[in-house]
């Protein structure tokens, strides 16, 4: 429920920021045996555009709110990538987003759901899995005293203020919400950029 202005804003600052940090964490994923993924709330899809331009055999899906999806379609026809990824419009708790994959990723994602949401999210990633796939989620993490790093404290007011359940979310948090929904060798990677993934097998 924003202005077009605001959330071609919005879209452009979360692509130029996953353009920034994309080569750092395409060398952390895994991707050997990796020929499906999903992008849940994909923005721009540039995070998947840039794997696929490194791996020939991936293909893809991507999926996000239809306010979101005119502007990822335009993103990708411009990456002449329309042959390799499959776009959805659809929210990502209602809407079925298909099952079989490899990895799905969940780029600055969740800040936006509360604890039980986000469990709730990974369940049906974990159903959407296949065996031995992995779920890569990608966020500014907070301590467990949650009062550092400044750029997540500051972060989670943000998420305070503008949406109904969202928070910066500890390490600690991500492990229970990855656990919960079954996912095993949970790890964490930090990028030199301040944000961290954390990885569930299936």
């Amino acid at each position: 429920e924003k202005s077009d202005e605001w959330i071609q804003d919005y879209f452009n600052s979360f692509h130029y920021k996953t353009k920034q940090e994309a080569d750092e964490i395409i060398k952390i994923l895994k991707l050997k045996n990796v020929n499906s993924i999903l992008e849940l709330g994909c923005g721009s899809a540039q995070l998947t555009i840039e794997i696929l331009k490194a791996n020939p055999h991936i293909k893809a899906h991507v999926m996000d709110l239809p306010v979101i999806t005119k502007l990822t379609k335009e993103n990708i026809l411009k990456e002449n990538m329309e042959n390799r990824i499959e776009i959805s419009t659809g929210n990502i708790f209602n809407d079925n987003f298909g099952k079989n994959y490899d990895m799905i990723l969940l780029s600055n994602v969740i800040h936006e759901y509360s604890v039980f949401e986000n469990i709730e999210l990974m369940h049906k990633c974990y159903e959407a899995l296949n065996k031995q796939g992995q779920v890569v989620i990608i966020e500014r993490i907070i301590d467990d005293d949650r009062t550092k790093p400044a750029n997540s404290v500051f972060y989670s007011l943000n998420m305070l203020l503008n949406t109904k359940t969202g928070d910066s979310y500890s390490e600690t948090d991500l492990w229970i919400m990855l656990k919960e929904a079954w996912f095993k060798n949970v790890i964490r990677v930090d990028t030199e950029f301040g944000t961290s993934l954390m990885i569930g097998i299936k």
